[in-house]
C-alpha cells in the first residue's frame, strides 16, 4: 500500500514539475488585473494615465449597473493620493513620469472605503509611492 502511494505522490509531483517548466515557457509575465503598475508604466509608450488605462483596462473606465433612484448616472471617479481628481477624463492630466501605480478598485470595495457616492468605482493613482490600500 505504501509503494502505491509514494508512486502516486511521485507521478503528481513529476507532472506538476513538467507542467511549470512548460508554462515558464510560453507564458507572459502580467501584474495584478485590478493594478497598473510602476514596471508597466515604466515600459509602456504612454506618456498620460488616461492613455494607459485606456490600452490595458479599458472596463475601469465603463460604468456598470443602473441609474441610481435620484437619477444621476453613476461615475468611476479618479483619485490622486487619496484627494478626489474629478471622473475619468481627469486622467487625462496625469503625466505618467510621476506615476508609481494605477490602482482599480470595483463599487464595493470603493464604497467601503470612499463612501455611498462612489459605488461605479474608483481609479487611484499614487505618484509618491505610498501604498494605497
Amino acid at each position: 500500500m505504501r509503494r502505491i502511494v509514494r508512486a502516486a505522490i511521485c507521478a503528481l509531483i513529476l507532472s506538476s514539475v513538467s507542467a511549470c517548466a512548460s508554462a515558464g515557457r510560453n507564458s507572459v509575465v502580467r501584474g495584478p488585473s485590478n493594478e497598473i503598475t510602476y514596471a508597466q508604466i515604466q515600459t509602456s509608450k504612454y506618456t498620460d494615465a488616461y492613455s494607459i488605462v485606456q490600452a490595458m483596462h479599458s472596463n475601469w473606465m465603463r460604468t456598470r449597473g443602473p441609474q441610481t433612484l435620484n437619477g444621476q448616472d453613476p461615475v468611476v471617479l479618479v483619485y490622486i493620493d487619496n484627494q478626489l481628481f474629478g471622473g475619468v477624463d481627469a486622467l487625462r492630466y496625469v503625466q505618467l513620469s510621476n506615476v508609481q501605480f494605477i490602482h482599480y478598485y470595483d463599487g464595493n470595495e470603493a464604497t467601503a472605503r470612499w463612501g455611498l457616492d462612489h459605488g461605479a468605482g474608483v481609479i487611484y493613482v499614487s505618484t509618491d509611492g505610498r501604498s494605497a490600500y
